[in-house]
């Protein structure tokens, strides 16, 4: 029978601990960076900056709501995120359709009313009624959730 290994002390010591290993990951992407990668012509990086907006906004309520929708506003996001729902995938549809359904909840953003005017005026509204008419169920109900926090 095997005897089982037993670390010692100094078998360890040279192993990463968890502080020095939080310290190298990579700081989360800023909404400013996010918003300009949302310009990108490479399709993997405006998807995944849009899919990690997303992941923010969903989780996003208070101050840190109220931040985030003036982040957004300031650089340009909500002209972007209409422009993106002519985009001719269902995921960036849904997922834009999300950012800006959420961006315009008072429950999210207590400036919502901000995101509201911006959206108008760029032709978001237009933008998201012309969604209505997807075939993708998923699609249609970001759409009708939009439409119903304009």
């Amino acid at each position: 029978m095997e005897q089982p290994t037993v670390a010692t002390l100094a078998s360890i010591r040279g192993m990463p601990n968890l502080v020095e290993e939080l310290e190298r990951m990579p700081e989360a992407p800023s909404v400013p960076d996010l918003i300009a990668l949302l310009r990108s012509t490479d399709e993997g990086e405006r998807d995944d900056a849009l899919a990690s907006l997303a992941e923010m906004v969903d989780g996003a309520f208070g101050e840190d709501g109220e931040n985030l929708g003036l982040a957004v506003r300031a650089n340009g996001g909500i002209a972007l995120l209409s422009w993106l729902l002519a985009d001719p995938s269902p995921d960036v549809q849904q997922m834009a359709l999300m950012v800006i359904g959420n961006l315009c909840s008072d429950s999210v953003d207590a400036n919502s009313r901000e995101t509201k005017s911006l959206l108008l005026q760029s032709g978001g509204a237009r933008a998201i009624l012309s969604c209505v008419f997807t075939e993708d169920p998923a699609v249609l109900l970001f759409a009708c959730g939009a439409l119903q926090n304009l």
